[in-house]
């Protein structure tokens, strides 16, 4: 009788191990996002072209103005940028451009729109005049209502 009941929870054990590492490798999958999925949504030029492409289409300009070494900007960047629903409605409204702030274009645009703090969401209207600046990390929803903000602030602004 001791020797079945070792079989009988040894494949206990196995059966359990079968179902939980194959859960658990698929809900750590299911919770990473693919860094292709956001480094798509920037432009992949300077902010000087981001400038141009922006009054060939008449859309607002929004700077992810960040550092490497930000941990808030690295969590706005895999929670927030990563929502489906962000990404389409900033692809839609805004030529989006994301700058390391100590890079040689960082440090020019820091000096010219005053940043000192990260993340800084910075928002220009086509002719690169400031819409509206905020600093700090924000969730899905508070970056929704900032885009929209900005948005309608640009659309009243007559650009």
């Amino acid at each position: 009788m001791n020797t079945f009941m070792h079989k009988y929870k040894k494949h206990k054990y196995i059966k359990i191990l079968l179902f939980t590492i194959p859960l658990m490798l698929f809900l750590a999958a299911a919770n990473v996002h693919e860094p292709h999925q956001i480094d798509d949504l920037f432009f992949k030029g300077s902010y000087d072209e981001a400038v141009r492409k922006s009054l060939e289409s008449n859309k607002p300009i929004f700077i992810f103005a960040y550092t490497d070494w930000c941990g808030y900007c690295k969590k706005f960047k895999s929670h927030t940028l990563a929502d489906s629903s962000v990404r389409q409605y900033m692809r839609d409204n805004f030529v989006n451009l994301q700058i390391n702030m100590e890079s040689e274009d960082g440090i020019r645009i820091a000096r010219k729109y005053l940043i000192s703090a990260y993340p800084t969401l910075l928002f220009l209207q086509p002719n690169a005049e400031e819409l509206t600046k905020v600093t700090g990390y924000q969730d899905v929803a508070s970056f929704m209502v900032t885009l929209k903000n900005a948005q309608d602030k640009n659309n009243s602004s007559g650009s």
